[in-house]
């Protein structure tokens, strides 16, 4: 439902890994940030205002660990992060979802009509054609080489042909 069909068999790859770096990049980031924090609030623990009256006995110059405009970039910046995973992560995930269990957006709502008419007993159960364990499907959407899985590569085929 968020990328109409700007999304096909031709670039599912690129933009699984695109979600994936993203999500990825902004996890850092806010790990790196809260070590940041976390160095301030020890900082501020363990030189207090006795400590800082003692310094003013010796040549050494308390400074201050933080300044207030990387504070407000901090800030402005968890904000942004905390945005952007909210959007993107379980956008990643969803497309993580559809690659393991090779579908489109389209084919799983329309699986999901499907289940309903199978739980009324209305068409009998037949097991998904393209479905072929979550390996496999990730190879068939992302290549067969684990290890260009996150660096480059798409899948195997035309879009149009699948293995049965």
């Amino acid at each position: 439902p968020w990328v109409a069909n700007c999304v096909g068999y031709n670039n599912v790859a690129y933009f699984g890994r695109f979600l994936f770096y993203v999500t990825f990049l902004c996890l850092y980031n806010l790990i790196l940030i809260g070590k940041r924090i976390l160095n301030v609030i020890d900082y501020q623990n363990n030189h207090s205002f006795h400590y800082i009256q003692d310094l003013e006995n010796t040549n050494e110059k308390p400074y201050p660990l933080i300044f207030k405009r990387e504070m407000i970039f901090i800030v402005i910046n968890l904000i942004m992060l905390f945005i952007v995973i909210f959007l993107v992560a379980p956008l990643f995930a969803f497309q993580v979802m559809y690659a393991t269990s090779n579908t489109s957006t389209i084919e799983d709502r329309e699986n999901k009509k499907i289940q309903v008419l199978i739980d009324k007993g209305e068409v009998p159960n037949i097991k998904y054609p393209y479905d072929y364990g979550w390996l496999e499907n990730l190879k068939d959407v992302y290549g067969s080489n684990i290890f260009k899985w996150l660096i480059n590569g798409r899948g195997s085929g035309n879009g149009i042909d699948f293995k049965i």
